[in-house]
């Protein structure tokens, strides 16, 4: 007992944070990457408008939505959250934003999902209304053979919810862990509960009660997964959720 506790705890510190944006996989070496800031809504406005049109122009060279993407990227980090409306204008290009998600060219979804990792450590708890929007499209991401479509996605996951509260999209996890047909979505959906379950130790409203019998289950069942690796985290999960059911009780 004592030793696997140890073992989990270790794992816990060496583990990459969730939210280290500044990661190899989305280094953009020499790509200006210095904050946009705007005097008023309506220049923003302007440019975000500007943006949508290269998501949606398929005709253009992909280059063009390459560079839109990396220009979201320096209004992100500038001021543009700060505006009143910036709300509803991210929900305007949130639909633009998933299809580059959804692209099969591998640079444009890097750079797409390194967008949404940017939203979500910006807005932080502001991000949980559109974090159930992108959730979707990354999680089918996750299991797909190119690696660096696979891992874009794994990373921007993570970053969503060690920013956000997960009480809305933990099912999307739950369900995938128990996924009979895809063993690297049940092991990706199981490190995503183990992440969970130690927020929700220090950090209340990560889960819902009506899913803490949807989460026993899935953890019985990863603990006998066809996948050491798999078996392991689940065992990580267990610790945490006997962790987290002391605390609750006291």
């Amino acid at each position: 007992l004592n030793e696997m506790k140890t073992t989990r705890l270790s794992t816990t510190t060496t583990t990459t944070p969730a939210g280290s944006i500044g990661s190899r996989l989305f280094s953009t070496p020499k790509i200006d990457s210095s904050p946009i800031n705007f005097e008023n809504e309506k220049e923003l406005t302007k440019k975000l408008e500007e943006i949508t049109s290269d998501f949606k122009n398929k005709e253009k060279d992909w280059s063009f939505r390459l560079k839109s993407l990396q220009v979201l990227q320096r209004i992100i980090n500038g001021n543009a959250i700060e505006f009143k409306g910036w709300s509803m204008l991210l929900r305007s290009l949130t639909s633009g934003l998933i299809e580059q998600l959804l692209e099969l060219r591998s640079t444009i979804v890097k750079e797409a999902c390194q967008s949404v990792s940017l939203l979500c450590q910006r807005m932080k708890g502001k991000f949980e209304p559109f974090a159930q929007l992108y959730i979707q499209p990354l999680i089918r991401m996750v299991p797909v053979k190119t690696t660096i479509i696979a891992e874009s996605a794994h990373q921007t996951i993570k970053d969503i919810i060690e920013n956000v509260q997960t009480k809305n999209i933990f099912q999307v996890f739950l369900d995938g862990s128990v996924d009979q047909h895809n063993e690297q979505l049940r092991k990706r959906c199981c490190e995503y509960i183990y992440i969970v379950i130690n927020r929700a130790i220090d950090l209340e409203g990560m889960i819902l009660l009506s899913s803490i019998p949807a989460l026993e289950k899935s953890i019985q069942k990863l603990l006998v997964d066809a996948a050491s690796e798999t078996r392991q985290i689940a065992r990580y999960c267990f610790w945490s959720y006997i962790e987290l059911n002391e605390k609750s009780a006291t």
